[in-house]
């Protein structure tokens, strides 16, 4: 599968359309599409109430917004259902069997569109039909095979909790840590030692060192209880290895 993130611009949507004319934004979070129609439950906001309601007017007046009803209403900010009719690029996605993802938001006459594909050529051909003026992938991925995915989630548990490791690094750890990625500290050899990165931060040596290990301490203690978890997954071990790996996990 294929999953892609990309802003994308259509005249014939009133939601960029209304999103150029007035300091608007739309999200879209819950999205249904059939045969003729596309039904957008979601929020619209604007910098002021007045805002708001001369977008609402303008957007009640198009005649591609086939139905709305609103849910509920405040200053500056609208929760409400919207029909419509497709757009040429929402045609475009379904006729190369695409789908939706994803929450879409609309704001300074772009919309940011969430989408997926059973196949890379179907994705392909969906890119390939619309202008390349009117699209810019912000992401994609392809979602792992099958194989891939069975150890991924032998090994959930674990890459929960390494990305929480990282997750919980204060913001002096997380900034002194980036900052000698970026620098070239680790690589082979050195690109900038500790006394480069103390004069960046304008602190000590020591303190940019110890920062930098506790940094260290904590992630590698959260990758080596993954990696020995995934030998263990493996399988193949005799006990005796078995018993030395979870001695040193737990």
């Amino acid at each position: 599968m294929e999953i892609l993130k990309l802003w994308i611009h259509q005249s014939d949507c009133p939601f960029i359309i209304s999103s150029d004319d007035f300091e608007v934004r739309y999200y879209h979070n819950l999205i249904e599409v059939n045969d003729k129609t596309t039904v957008k439950r979601g929020y619209v906001t604007a910098k002021d109430s007045e805002e708001l309601q001369n977008c609402l007017e303008w957007l009640f007046g198009s005649k591609s917004l086939l139905n709305h009803q609103i849910y509920e209403k405040c200053p500056g900010f609208v929760l409400m259902r919207m029909d419509l009719s497709h757009t040429h690029a929402m045609d475009l996605l379904l006729k190369n069997k695409g789908y939706v993802v994803g929450p879409f938001i609309a704001e300074k006459g772009k919309e940011v569109w969430q989408v997926g594909f059973d196949d890379r050529e179907s994705m392909e051909k969906f890119l390939d039909s619309l202008y390349p003026d009117d699209y810019t992938i912000l992401r994609h991925c392809t979602l792992p095979a099958m194989s891939e995915m069975s150890e991924i989630i032998g090994n959930i548990e674990d890459i929960v909790l390494f990305v929480n490791t990282i997750k919980e690094l204060t913001p002096t750890e997380r900034i002194t840590l980036k900052r000698a990625i970026e620098s070239g500290y680790y690589d082979q050899p050195k690109k900038a030692n500790i006394t480069e990165l103390s004069d960046a931060f304008n602190i000590s040596k020591v303190a940019v060192y110890k920062n930098l290990k506790r940094a260290e301490y904590k992630i590698m203690k959260a990758l080596l209880r993954l990696l020995m978890n995934m030998e263990l997954n493996e399988g193949g071990l005799d006990e005796n290895r078995k018993k030395i790996l979870r001695r040193l996990r737990d």
